[in-house]
């Protein structure tokens, strides 16, 4: 909870009678959240602050200029000027407001921010805005208030405003007391996220697509962490291998033991050539699914290198060419056959006899053979 300073109760207890008068009283609380940094809207209890209080504050240099003896720095007075001038330069809003929706007191940022002037800043006006989804929000966090909820940090929020922009804003929110125990309200930090929100949206996007490029064509991607032993796939790599997460030994071992028994070895030793000379690998091989399946895969990989040449990671991926090799393996054969008909018309042409064709056929598909195996 935050602490005010003596005094505020009595200032309190006059807002009624003017907006000026809890305007002092929240400005010292919005002091103190201000001079405690963001523990202040973690709903921990800082130090309380009166005007012109002086307080001794950790110096972590004994030797820094104005530390005294005992490693704190000199006193230093806290004043109402001092306060405003803090609260003006706060980048973040900070709206005390009471259970009811009510303001109590709202920095200029605060009224930037939800581009609403200080009087009309209330939650019945943020929720008037709002899409569907925000009022439900809005109505489920002015219950948390009523609740005595103790607050949270970092609550995303999508602010809609009166000129009709919108504005992403991280919420940090914790109960407000002052020195004797009395409830003033609840203090929110606003902290612009426009920029952060929408880049992670990009980011997001990005991840889709990949992932939806993947799957169409049939290519997973990897990672391992040389130095933890760490193997990554991509969503689509486990489904070309026909795993789960849960399935998968995350391991360089891990890997090897997914590989077809008569290849692991080849695999293992083109992957040693590559960190020892190439610095990047490619090859086809099988591999053998938990549902019996054998897949043909190419795999291409590159080495990530420090400043030492040592090794650090290996990234690479994984195509599941399986139906272009059946496609080639038909391809293959249907030439195959021409050739061999193709063989039997010379020889027929060439003979006077069928004993003689056959003869004469059997030779010349049976040369290739030969040529083959020498």
């Amino acid at each position: 909870d935050f602490c005010l300073s003596r005094g505020l109760g009595d200032v309190y207890k006059r807002q009624l009678q003017g907006r000026l008068g809890a305007e002092e009283g929240c400005l010292r609380q919005l002091k103190h959240a201000c001079s405690t940094g963001p523990t202040a809207t973690s709903g921990r209890a800082g130090r309380a602050f009166s005007p012109g209080h002086r307080y001794r504050a950790p110096h972590s240099s004994p030797e820094g200029p104005s530390s005294g003896h005992d490693g704190t720095r000199e006193e230093v007075s806290v004043d109402d000027a001092l306060a405003r001038h803090l609260v003006a330069a706060s980048r973040d809003g900070l709206w005390l407001v009471t259970p009811d929706g009510t303001t109590v007191y709202a920095n200029e940022r605060a009224e930037e921010l939800s581009g609403h002037a200080r009087d009309e800043l209330t939650l019945a006006a943020l929720r008037e805005l709002s899409d569907p989804q925000g009022k439900l929000d809005l109505d489920a966090h002015l219950l948390e208030m009523r609740n005595d909820h103790p607050g949270r940090e970092n609550d995303e929020v999508l602010l809609h405003r009166p000129d009709g922009s919108r504005v992403w804003i991280l919420v940090s929110w914790s109960r407000a007391h002052d020195d004797d125990g009395r409830f003033l309200g609840y203090l929110h930090r606003l902290t612009e996220y426009t920029e952060r929100r929408e880049l992670l949206d990009r980011l997001s996007m990005r991840e889709k697509e990949l992932e939806s490029a993947q799957r169409i064509a049939r290519l997973g991607s990897w990672t391992w962490e040389v130095a933890t032993d760490t193997v990554s796939w991509s969503p689509e790599l486990f489904s070309i291998y026909g795993l789960t997460p849960g399935d998968f030994d995350s391991t360089y071992a891990g890997f090897l033991a997914r590989m077809h028994p008569d290849e692991r070895e080849q695999i293992a030793a083109k992957i040693e050539r590559a960190i020892e000379d190439d610095g990047e690998y490619e090859y086809e091989s099988r591999i053998l699914t938990p549902q019996g399946t054998t897949r043909w895969l190419r795999s291409r990989g590159v080495i990530d290198r420090d400043g030492t040449g040592g090794l650090v990671a290996m990234h690479g991926t994984c195509q599941d060419i399986t139906a272009l090799r059946a496609v080639s393996e038909a391809a293959d054969a249907a030439t195959t056959r021409l050739r061999l008909l193709h063989e039997m018309a010379e020889a027929s042409n060439q003979s006077t006899t069928l004993l003689e064709a056959l003869t004469l056929s059997l030779i010349h598909i049976s040369e290739p053979t030969r040529q083959a195996e020498i």
